[in-house]
């Protein structure tokens, strides 16, 4: 893809997925909602991955590489992936804890979405699989496409790696500004989040674990705010 027109795509995506919730009004959080998903989370996620599945075609229509390279046997990368999937859950827990034993001990302000348990089974299904559409869209954007983009439009001078090194720095920024709708403690824990599930995004190559590790981190926030 030529640079110019990856520069249209990336603004595209950037004003249509990455702007709106950054200069959206904070709607009132105490307010309780349905745990009901709507078809833009939907729309969104399948958006991101008709996005991120054309890039990698192209890459590929691109390089001289063949098509049958050597790769590593397919049970150690299962492995590579449970364990870092394991890791980066076990840090947004152990993060998330140390946040909200800090915010206990200091009477730091938090703000309460109060979730009403799903009534059905389908709004059982509709609260699951779009947790996981939801931290699959923020896993693509964040950790995916917006990192890779900019280091891609990058020109080649002598700052390019520090240049890069502030972008992620921004993309990190961004994922936890995204967040701010549910108060300052929720934008410190997105911040630290975004670290961890960047960095396991980049150990693996790939956004599957930070995904997993990610969506079932929602999941498991989600039951406990079904049990207040």
């Amino acid at each position: 893809m030529k640079k110019h027109t990856c520069a249209i795509e990336f603004l595209t995506i950037f004003i249509v997925f990455v702007l709106p919730p950054l200069i959206t009004p904070s709607a009132a959080l105490i307010t309780p909602r349905k745990p009901v998903y709507p078809l833009q989370t939907f729309l969104y996620a399948a958006c991101m991955t008709a996005v991120l599945y054309a890039h990698k075609k192209q890459r590929a229509i691109s390089s001289n590489v063949p098509q049958k390279e050597a790769t590593p046997s397919r049970m150690p990368r299962i492995f590579i992936h449970i364990g870092s999937s394991l890791t980066a859950f076990g840090a947004l827990c152990l993060s998330a804890a140390v946040l909200q034993l800090l915010a206990f001990l200091f009477h730091l302000p938090q703000v309460t979405q109060v979730v009403l348990s799903p009534e059905s089974v389908l709004q059982w299904i509709n609260c699951i699989l779009g947790t996981v559409c939801a931290a699959f869209f923020e896993e693509a954007v964040f950790r995916r496409y917006l990192p890779d983009t900019i280091k891609y439009l990058l020109p080649e001078t002598r700052l390019k790696e520090t240049v890069c090194m502030l972008s992620e720095a921004l993309c990190i920024v961004l994922f936890a500004l995204s967040h701010r709708a549910a108060g300052s403690l929720s934008v410190i824990n997105a911040f630290v989040a975004g670290i961890i599930l960047r960095v396991c995004t980049i150990q693996t190559g790939r956004i599957f674990s930070a995904w997993i590790s990610h969506s079932v981190y929602n999941l498991l926030v989600l039951l406990i705010s079904f049990s207040r």
